[in-house]
């Protein structure tokens, strides 16, 4: 069971202080505020109020846990089913944006006891672990230098004088050892580490234990990050990848970092700007045959990469950047540029909201790139069903500036789906 069942808030929803869900949690208001001074404002305190902003995951203060989810629910369903849509829509784009593997099996289980989806994504981080180990932990040999009352490898002459010249009976060697104390081990021991101490549930911290003392002969260090780009993937770890791109997720949505002191406050939090931008980047590469053009299908797709300069202060090389969110480019000229905006158009609006600062940016990528297409795409909301709002020239160039939308309210793990995302965005590009 879980120990208490978590506040769930949408995107941008608001929640009075005086609603039965949060009126015995007054005092937790002075930790979330202490967690939004140290951390980037997570949750918006108003004077008669919280409300939710861009970011998406799950805030835990002592024993009030928020689960907040992207709007990313069909219309028409009930508080519960828009819940469990939003939560499988949201480990969706994150088995894009972090290449992490979705278990079918795993979820409906977690969803069964009514787990929110940060114990969802820690269930499956600890079964795929578990599953590994009970192979056998991956080992190599490393070098070792030991102090030692016997003879072992090789002596190490000038470190065993300096240390050993009182010490007859001890030799100061270097040996070679196959030992599991390798940095892939080490990272995912930290991320257990830090895992049994945030989660809620029962089952998962009962198996982040058995997994912490099986790693008992591996280090604990205390910063993971320098270990990320140490682990190199080969056929004989090859098994590790997604139980790594798992315990890289927790890392970079900095579970093991948000948090206040001791006081039992962490947030585990995700920016639905940069989740939606990189989700649409990874999506096009993965169905890069199916959605791109003919003309378009020999371009390399690039994700925030690289850029171009657009100022450069000669004195002292200070430089502004241009990188636009995903570029579609062949033999260095770009053919087509991307710019995600995870924002609500208003159809009401004449200009659909679209600010004149967008605009402006989109004006730079195409006179930077030499680019004459650009796409502005939005997430669809309520009420919109139309792929290609608008288009609009940029005068003096000819370059085009589209306006388009993709739907993400429905359940993108079904096939259907899939395939329909697929086919729109197809639709939206066949248009370049």
């Amino acid at each position: 069971m879980i120990s208490n069942s978590p506040i769930t808030l949408f995107e941008y929803e608001s929640l009075f202080y005086s609603d039965p869900r949060l009126s015995s949690y007054s005092n937790h208001l002075d930790l979330i505020d202490q967690l939004n001074q140290s951390n980037g404002e997570l949750l918006t305190l108003h004077r008669n109020s919280l409300q939710a902003k861009q970011y998406v995951g799950l805030i835990q203060v002592r024993d009030l846990s928020i689960e907040i989810l992207p709007k990313m629910y069909r219309d028409g369903l009930t508080e519960a089913a828009q819940v469990e849509h939003a939560q499988r829509n949201l480990l969706y784009l994150l088995h894009y944006c972090y290449d992490i593997p979705i278990y079918e099996s795993e979820i409906a289980h977690m969803e069964s006891r009514k787990a929110n989806w940060f114990e969802i994504l820690t269930f499956m981080f600890t079964r795929t672990l578990q599953d590994i180990f009970k192979k056998g932990a991956q080992k190599q040999y490393i070098s070792v230098e030991e102090n030692l009352p016997y003879f072992k490898g090789k002596c190490l002459i000038q470190k065993h004088i300096a240390v050993n010249s009182f010490k007859k009976h001890l030799f100061y060697v270097n040996y070679d050892e196959f030992s599991p104390d390798i940095p892939l081990n080490q990272m995912l021991k930290f991320v257990v580490n830090k895992l049994k101490l945030r989660s809620q549930d029962l089952e998962n911290r009962r198996n982040l234990h058995i997994l912490d003392q099986e790693m008992d002969d591996i280090s604990l260090v205390s910063n993971p990050a320098p270990l990320l780009d140490k682990v190199i993937f080969t056929r004989l770890n090859e098994n590790y990848r997604p139980v790594f791109n798992l315990a890289k997720m927790f890392i970079e949505g900095n579970v093991v970092e948000t948090s206040v002191g001791s006081t039992g406050a962490f947030a585990f939090t995700f920016d639905m700007n940069l989740l939606f931008e990189r989700f649409i980047a990874r999506f096009l590469k993965e169905h890069q045959d199916s959605i791109l053009p003919e003309h378009l299908q020999n371009c390399g797709i690039y994700s925030q990469a690289g850029g171009r300069e657009l100022a450069r202060n000669l004195k002292d090389s200070k430089v502004f950047w241009l990188r636009p969110d995903i570029l579609l480019e062949e033999r260095g000229q770009a053919k087509l540029i991307i710019d995600t905006k995870y924002k609500k158009l208003k159809k009401e609006d004449r200009k659909l909201g679209i600010s004149i600062s967008d605009m402006y940016q989109m004006a730079a990528y195409a006179s930077r790139y030499c680019c004459s297409n650009i796409i502005l795409l939005y997430p669809r909301t309520a009420g919109g069903n139309e792929s290609i709002l608008e288009e609009y020239t940029l005068q003096g160039t000819g370059h085009k500036v589209r306006i388009a939308t993709v739907d993400l309210r429905v359940d993108l793990t079904n096939p259907i789906n899939k395939m329909k995302l697929i086919n729109d965005l197809k639709g939206i590009l066949g248009e370049v």
